[in-house]
């Protein structure tokens, strides 16, 4: 079984020769951080065609030293600014990224690939998280402590920790540069945000528009580089930084937190996943189904969070897998990203279409069976590589071991629920976790047993701005979202005030 396009439209005549000519933000950037011919420059290639559309200004390291010290000088003025001016304009840029939405979402589709109606409700992300922090700016309390010593006042108070650095990943281009910078600024923090450097134009975009909505290009700086390996370890390892953020593999992460050991840094890490899903034998399978298919082939499953191991119980597992080769043909089509017939697009480059077919050859010598999908789609682009279902797979396999981070469901039965849950643990991960039941004492004694960050039962769409996101084990460090997002950027002030003189 194979997939074919929604329909037979070239993969580019209108994102590149129609829409993004007329996007404005897209035009700002060509004039702003467009590079010219002595620059160090960033060439930006679409990863549906593979042909690059923008050239942008490489920042070396003297103009990441020069904006480290921008944003070290704007602190103290933007850190002393109330809490409710900082609320106020955050509002505005919830307020202007819904404005433009629709541009935002096109800047992402041609630098990521991913579908523009998903790139749209992306966006939308952005349009919470500045709802929920400007709210945080107002909120981050402190705490009075009754005394144990009489004529004794204790009490807590907490600041802005100070300029901060933030690493994004090319996953989740748009939303992460809101759930990073965010609650900094409310927090009143500087930052400097360094996007992926396969899509840095939503950082662009978002940063455009963040200066439209009155928040002082000081306070927030991006750097665009690609040169990974010396600008990370430089703004970590600086002493005028005093937090970092950054979301991507545990291996990376491990390195960045070396980094910032070095002069003990606040660090928020959200790191790789290993996901397990989990089907009972009381699961609605439908809604299983429509769970599974959803978080694993939103963004051709390049996500941190998709389901890896997929446990179905014996007794629902021929169901399952019937009802979701029937919805994947049903739902999953390729075609032009900005059309509402396309549902998938392609991965972000050769490296992670080549180890998709590396985790299908592995599965297939070592006993799984490519239910289907398992092939690349050279016809399509250089990039593509169709929805893939893999059964009978085990722990020798990298299907299991790995984080595919590609749309790979890889699927396993069991009978015995400590045995499954010895092998959902097993391992370095602790990111995500998926259950579907509906015995409900079942769904307590297993939430108590599954070793993870999140849990979603009966429930994917575990990421929510109001909610704590991030990872036990190998998988990160603090939480971003909800009011414990705030939390990294603070630092809390004990008082103990002797009044009886």
């Amino acid at each position: 079984m194979s997939f074919t396009d929604a329909h037979n439209q070239p993969r580019n005549t209108i994102l590149y020769s129609d829409i993004l000519p007329k996007n404005s933000l897209y035009q700002t950037i060509v004039q702003r951080y467009g590079a010219n011919s002595t620059d160090n420059s960033l060439n930006l290639a679409s990863p549906i065609t593979n042909a690059v559309f923008i050239r942008l200004k490489e920042d070396s390291v003297t103009d990441v030293t020069s904006k480290i010290e921008i944003i070290d000088q704007a602190f103290p003025n933007w850190s002393n600014q109330t809490g409710k001016h900082r609320a106020e304009i955050i509002k505005k840029f919830g307020s202007l990224i819904e404005k433009y939405r629709q541009e935002l979402a096109e800047l992402l589709s041609a630098e990521n690939g991913k579908p523009v109606a998903e790139s749209f409700a992306e966006v939308g992300y952005g349009i919470n998280a500045c709802d929920w922090f400007a709210g945080e700016a107002k909120r981050h309390y402190g705490q009075v402590i009754p005394s144990a010593q009489p004529n004794h006042k204790w009490f807590t108070q907490s600041s802005a920790v100070g300029p901060c650095v933030m690493i994004t990943p090319w996953n989740f281009p748009a939303a992460m540069v809101t759930r990073k910078t965010l609650p900094a600024l409310a927090a009143g923090c500087t930052v400097i945000l360094r996007p992926a450097s396969q899509t840095p134009l939503s950082a662009l975009g978002h940063k455009i528009v963040a200066e439209l909505a009155g928040i002082p290009d000081q306070v927030f700086q991006v750097v665009i580089s690609k040169n990974a390996r010396d600008i990370g370890p430089l703004m970590f390892e600086n002493t005028k930084i005093k937090a970092v953020s950054f979301t991507g593999s545990t291996a990376v992460g491990k390195l960045l937190m070396r980094s910032a050991a070095s002069n003990v840094k606040k660090m928020c890490m959200e790191l790789g996943g290993l996901a397990p899903f989990i089907v009972t034998e009381s699961a609605d399978v439908g809604q299983a189904v429509e769970g599974v298919l959803n978080s694993k082939f939103r963004n051709m499953g390049q996500v941190c969070i998709a389901p890896n191991r997929i446990f179905v119980h014996e007794k629902v597992h021929t169901q399952f897998v019937q009802t979701l080769l029937r919805r994947m043909q049903e739902k999953l089509k390729f075609g032009a990203p900005e059309t509402g017939s396309c549902s998938i697009g392609p991965m972000i480059n050769d490296k992670g279409r080549f180890y998709m077919e590396e985790v299908v050859q592995d599965a297939k010598l070592k006993g799984g069976k490519v239910l289907i999908g398992g092939t690349s789609r050279p016809d399509l682009g250089q990039f593509f590589f169709e929805p893939t279902v893999i059964d009978d797979a085990n722990m020798t396999m990298k299907c299991w071991n790995e984080e595919t981070f590609g749309p790979i469901i890889a699927i396993g039965q069991y009978s015995d629920e400590k045995a499954m849950l010895e092998i959902a643990n097993s391992g370095w991960h602790g990111l995500a976790a998926y259950l579907y039941s509906n015995d409900a004492a079942q769904c307590w004694r297993m939430a108590d047993k599954i070793e993870t960050g999140m849990l979603g039962i009966n429930e994917i769409g575990i990421s929510t701005v109001e909610c704590p996101f991030g990872g036990t084990r190998e998988s990160g460090v603090g939480r971003e979202g909800g009011s414990s997002g705030i939390q990294s950027y603070l630092e809390t002030k004990y008082v103990n005030w002797n009044f009886s003189f």
